[in-house]
């Protein structure tokens, strides 16, 4: 098993390909769910504080004392719980790396320590399902010569087209014909290297 610093390793030994950040929270969660569990719950509480009105729910009206003490709390929690992973995740970033060496990839969510891979060592599979309508991709880096291996999912990426450019990278050493698709169907993401070394005749 191969560990080193980030920098070191793109900047001392080898050219860099690619590099993104990693185990952040997608955009979608920043822009659209923390949002969401801050504001709407908001409306709910003064709704139920000022007019005495809570949600109906069927035939039954939520009483305002529960809006108030558990409903909007515990979704306040959520959010509060999101923002504090952001802030993990700011103050405690995490890199993928592509040279001309191999790939450098976090060992684990909690932890600084980095997996070094060589090209000739690297194999990958690709693996998706679907979750309420979300494709999530999950794509494992095997390092053949130490028997080691590390998932990298989609989700933990900020820019889903990031993970796309990363997959096609390594399908395109690989040899493997990977697309991945977007949210809108027909739709293809991410961007086929383009560097010389992708070029070269490996034999």
């Amino acid at each position: 098993m191969h560990h080193a610093d980030d920098k070191s390793f793109a900047a001392d030994q080898h050219e860099l390909i690619f590099a993104t950040s990693y185990r952040n929270l997608p955009r979608f969660f920043l822009y659209f769910i923390i949002p969401f569990l801050l504001l709407v719950p908001a409306l709910f509480f003064i709704r139920a504080a000022w007019f005495g009105e809570g949600p109906l729910i069927g035939d039954i009206r939520v009483p305002p004392s529960v809006v108030m003490y558990v409903i909007c709390p515990i979704f306040w929690l959520l959010c509060g719980m999101l923002v504090a992973i952001e802030v993990y995740c700011r103050r405690n970033p995490q890199f993928i790396m592509v040279t001309t060496w191999g790939l450098s990839l976090p060992k684990g969510r909690f932890t600084s320590e980095t997996i070094l891979i060589a090209w000739d060592d690297l194999q990958a599979e690709i693996v998706w399902q679907t979750l309420t309508g979300w494709r999530v991709y999950d794509l494992t880096c095997t390092d053949m010569r130490h028997d080691t291996s590390v998932k990298v999912t989609s989700m933990l990426f900020r820019d889903f087209d990031d993970f796309a450019t990363f997959t096609l990278i390594l399908g395109r050493y690989l040899g493997e014909d990977w697309t991945i698709s977007g949210f809108w169907p027909g739709t293809i993401r991410g961007k086929q290297p383009t560097h010389p070394f992708f070029e070269r005749d490996r034999g």
